[in-house]
């Protein structure tokens, strides 16, 4: 946390440190724990101690307490750390409720940099992991996002001094501060040893004692032989619709690189490649062929036509489905994921209709045909024979709904306290989209509507973790690591759900072309992300199957008591927001397929 806060002395603090008992080998999950997090006040700096509490048969509640006021920003991310870290660890984060408590005297607290800490403190209580000896002579600064990946802050020397100067043995903080930072934070305070987490999961081994020096690559997820039978087709379709509007594309590159993945049975990553080109091959033909814009308004019109006959049929099967008693997994999946490409179909539409420039009509046309297309895919997968895969009710569905509609609320309330403090237009107006879209999805009660809800819930989650991921620094080396991270803790969430015993068809395929090495590193961490979103709702579902969970709500409670204390917290992302650009492009051309 970046602040003005009341300064606890060094000298106390290396007390605390010392006098803290040794922790045994636990054989029980403890109901709390401990941690230290720096802060960055007028003169410097200090460490703060911070008590984490998790209550069984709770309803998802947080009490944040030790200060008068609590920031938003420091609310929200306390409360994302919070959800987050008990679904890492296979639990409902809505059948417990959390505590924490700042031991200082401070009459405001503000900023989400103690929240990689609370996330660390959260999945070591409801794990029931092993308390890592050495967490007690650690001090733990960083922001995390929705998935549990770390988030790069602000003040970290200031908050390396401190911890240096309490007598901290160690230094946790966020692998991208460490790239950009940790040399001269290394000579700044030789005795203390830096630990560069790239998330929940790595900082736990790092406390370990596992100092992972090295990134470790994705590991291969498979779905079932029909979806690859349907996605290799998908490919050999578009590159032949591509080819129809060129035909010497049949002998291109990109022709090239498509066979060569269906050869290597990576059929969406070849599916992926080839709607890419089809889109691309359409809006040269289209360039050559409209030379004013109220023509390309027509045929954007007549695209509007086809997409609300594929809305119609969607929705005929998707209304023979709630009519039945129960649906496969796949095919909700497959559904749900046909919706998303429509409805970003309908999007595309709407801002092709109101743009004012020719090429800028095109693009949105010819992306809106490739979004159909692919929904078409998506419809196909749906339609086939999953008999002999896991089912679920609808009402089964829906509960899972409401509990992942909560857990993105507060993801999107953490985004709209980070915008706030960011102070920029462009990241308030999207914000603003988000926060329309999540409306749009809360509004989706009807049976009926599950499917189209799914997908808007995941892909807001989905926005919200990239946007989050944006503020880190780019750097080639940090980026590996928070690629291996992610994979990481999707292939926790992955187990959860097969353990749990359920399946997932989707994710495995974001994953696939993750590892695609014709992507640049960020959009591989945000397909990344855009897996661990889409598998949320799955794995909700997978612990909540036959419960009710309708009367539980996310609550935050603000302590009464007044504090004799007159500092404030304060954090700054510190002008992070130039990757905010690149999210926006990527945006424009995520999963094609």
């Amino acid at each position: 946390m970046d602040e003005k806060a009341l300064k606890v002395s060094a000298t106390f603090i290396l007390a605390i440190l010392m006098m803290t008992p040794e922790v045994a080998f636990a054989t029980s999950t403890p109901s709390s724990i401990e941690i230290f997090v720096p802060a960055v006040t007028n003169s410097g700096g200090s460490v703060i101690k911070l008590g984490i509490y998790l209550l069984q048969n709770g309803t998802g509640n947080l009490n944040v307490n030790g200060a008068s006021s609590i920031g938003n920003d420091t609310l929200y991310s306390s409360l994302v750390a919070f959800y987050t870290s008990l679904l890492l660890s296979d639990k409902d984060p809505f059948e417990y409720d959390a505590r924490i408590t700042f031991e200082s005297n401070l009459a405001g607290i503000e900023g989400p940099s103690a929240s990689l800490g609370i996330a660390e403190a959260f999945y070591i209580l409801s794990s029931g992991k092993q308390v890592p000896p050495n967490l007690y002579s650690t001090v733990i600064t960083g922001a995390v996002s929705p998935g549990g990946l770390s988030v790069m802050i602000g003040g970290v020397k200031e908050k390396a001094s401190a911890s240096c100067s309490a007598g901290a043995q160690a230094f946790a903080l966020p692998v991208s501060n460490y790239f950009a930072e940790g040399r001269e934070l290394q000579n700044q305070c030789a005795k203390i040893e830096l630990l560069p987490a790239s998330g929940v999961i790595s900082l736990y081994s790092l406390l370990m004692g596992f100092n992972l020096t090295n990134a470790y690559p994705p590991g291969g997820f498979a779905y079932p032989p029909q979806v690859s039978e349907v996605m290799g087709k998908a490919a050999l379709d578009f590159l032949n619709k591509s080819a129809s509007f060129d035909r010497s594309l049949i002998n291109s590159t990109e022709a090239e690189e498509i066979m060569k993945q269906l050869s290597f049975g990576r059929n969406y990553t070849a599916a992926s490649l080839a709607i890419s080109l089809y889109v691309s091959a359409m809006y040269n033909d289209l360039l050559n062929n409209y030379t004013s814009l109220e023509k390309a308004k027509e045929y954007l019109s007549g695209l509007n036509y086809t997409l609300q006959q594929e809305k119609r049929s969607l929705k005929e099967i998707e209304y023979s489905i709630v009519n039945g008693s129960s649906i496969s997994i796949p095919a909700l999946e497959a559904i749900s994921t046909a919706e998303s490409r429509l409805w970003t179909a309908e999007q595309y539409i709407n801002y092709g209709m109101n743009s004012s420039t020719l090429n800028e009509t095109l693009q949105y046309a010819s992306n809106t045909a490739g979004r159909i297309e692919a929904a078409r895919t998506w419809i196909a997968l749906a339609s086939l024979n999953w008999s002999g895969y896991p089912r679920v009710t609808i009402q089964q569905v829906s509960s899972s709904l409401d509990a992942f509609e909560r857990y993105s609320e507060a993801s999107l309330n953490y985004a709209r306290a980070i915008s706030q403090d960011m102070g920029s237009a462009e990241l308030d107006a999207y914000i603003a989209e988000l926060s329309e879209n999540y409306e749009k999805a809360v509004s989706l009660n009807a049976s009926s509507e599950i499917f189209l809800k799914y997908a808007l819930l995941s892909e807001l989650n989905s926005d919200i973790s990239s946007l989050i991921f944006s503020i880190n620094s780019q750097s080639e080396e940090s980026i590996s690591y928070y690629y291996s991270e992610a994979s990481t803790i999707f292939s926790i969430i992955y187990s959860n759900i097969l353990r749990n015993g359920l399946t997932t068809i989707v994710t495995p395929e974001y994953m696939e072309y993750s590892t695609y090495s014709g992507l640049i590193n960020e959009t591989k961490v945000n397909m990344e992300l855009s897996a661990l979103s889409w598998s949320i709702p799955i794995l909700f579902l997978s612990l909540q199957q036959g419960q009710n969970i309708s009367g539980s709500g996310i609550k935050t409670v603000f302590p009464l008591e007044s504090i004799l204390a007159s500092l404030m917290i304060v954090w700054t992302f510190g002008g992070m927001l130039s990757t905010f650009i690149a999210l926006a492009s990527y945006r424009a051309t995520r999963k094609s397929s």
